[in-house]
């Protein structure tokens, strides 16, 4: 009677290990969801370093190869005088071709006096 309730315990103890085995077994899924979560992760950090490094050299680039505010103003200022001389070079020519206009009335005006008519 005594090796029954031996067995019995042995046989209760062995459903309670089984029950925990399934404890066990649905944590070990749950540790994989996790460590699949995990690894996942990892590549997206990695993608998203990736293009902060990408974007750190995009930005020396363009620190190194931008205008600044006073180089955009120098430039302003040499179109601004160039606009101003082909502005000037543009009235003269219109009171040089009036001039010209006048002395070719006056030339006319003289050719028949002097004889080249």
């Amino acid at each position: 009677m005594n090796e029954d309730k031996i067995m019995d315990k042995l046989k209760e103890h062995d459903e309670k290990f089984d029950k925990i085995d399934e404890k066990f077994d649905k944590i070990d899924k749950r540790f994989e969801k996790v460590d699949s979560t995990l690894a996942n992760h990892e590549a997206q950090l990695d993608t998203i370093v990736m293009t902060v490094l990408k974007h750190d050299k995009d930005i020396d680039w363009i620190k190194e190869n931008m205008a600044t505010k006073d180089d955009i103003r120098g430039i302003h200022d040499t179109l601004d005088k160039i606009v101003g001389l082909v502005e000037k070079r543009d009235q003269e020519q219109v009171f040089m071709g009036e001039r010209v206009k006048r002395v070719e009335k006056d030339i006319e005006k003289i050719k028949p006096l002097v004889g080249l008519v």
